[in-house]
């Protein structure tokens, strides 16, 4: 994406340096990774949890905001969700680094986590005391994702999320440990696949909420695992006593698929 260039050793935080809240970067060095679609299925499980939650998306499309249902509204919106709330809001790359960094805006009200949507760039995976989740979706990914984390910090936790059929559950394992080992350093995978879903699509297409389709299928399968990511995210951030809560009930996220419920214009 133009206006994007971050040079680790003069632009990026220190390594040592943590973000002002807890922070999940979906990131990935490929187009068509399904990464905005896992970014914001994880930004509404955690407002639905009670969460005040920063979705910021640093592309100059602002796809998340018509993934919840607001693709003509221009920089952000805020919706109610259940008991938590979920601001979305289109960035560039410094004011990322200094929400993530320095601490959000005030003017985006009280934010407990952050989950960042990051565009097809290398320094996706650069952000230092993140919680980094890389969708791999074809063996190209896999080049790409080498690429784009043999510069991660030391303080940055990863977890690789396979999607689609990337690769059979047999020999997932062994290509994950692969990437491992070429990085030298220490990464997590997640043993499920999150699959390609037509009513995923079609739901983030027209604005609906993915907590809003039955679970059943290959849709059932991907709510799953965005739960498990999401479970993993919190226990690293956390710590293994600090559990997320659970899940409401599908009837309790029904008011998302109105367009506009809920918007507060920035």
């Amino acid at each position: 994406m133009p206006g994007i260039t971050i040079k680790r050793s003069e632009d990026t935080p220190s390594e040592q340096r943590p973000p002002t809240r807890p922070t999940l970067v979906v990131a990935s060095y490929k187009g068509g990774s399904w990464k905005t679609s896992i970014a914001v299925a994880c930004a509404e499980r955690v407002a639905m949890a009670g969460y005040r939650v920063l979705l910021p998306t640093v592309d100059g499309q602002e796809d998340a905001l018509t993934r919840v249902g607001q693709g003509t509204v221009s920089g952000g919106t805020k919706l109610t969700i259940g008991q938590g709330t979920l601001t979305v809001l289109g960035m560039d790359r410094e004011t990322l680094l200094s929400t993530i960094y320095a601490g959000p805006d005030p003017s985006f009200g009280d934010v407990d986590v952050i989950i960042a949507d990051m565009p097809p760039v290398r320094e996706g995976g650069w952000l230092p005391g993140t919680y980094t989740v890389v969708p791999l979706v074809d063996h190209n990914a896999i080049l790409n994702a080498h690429t784009m984390l043999m510069g991660t910090p030391a303080n940055t936790d990863v977890l690789l999320v396979r999607v689609g059929d990337l690769a059979p559950s047999e020999t997932w394992s062994k290509t994950a440990k692969a990437i491992q080992k070429a990085l030298g350093r220490s990464i997590d995978w997640l043993d499920e696949h999150v699959p390609k879903s037509g009513p995923i699509a079609d739901a983030h297409a027209t604005g609906t909420s993915i907590w809003t389709l039955p679970k059943r299928g290959n849709t059932g399968l991907f709510q799953d695992a965005i739960i498990t990511v999401c479970d993993l995210f919190w226990t690293h951030t956390h710590g293994p006593d600090d559990r997320l809560p659970s899940m409401p009930k599908s009837t309790a996220v029904a008011p998302m698929q109105v367009r506009g419920w809920g918007r507060v214009p920035w």
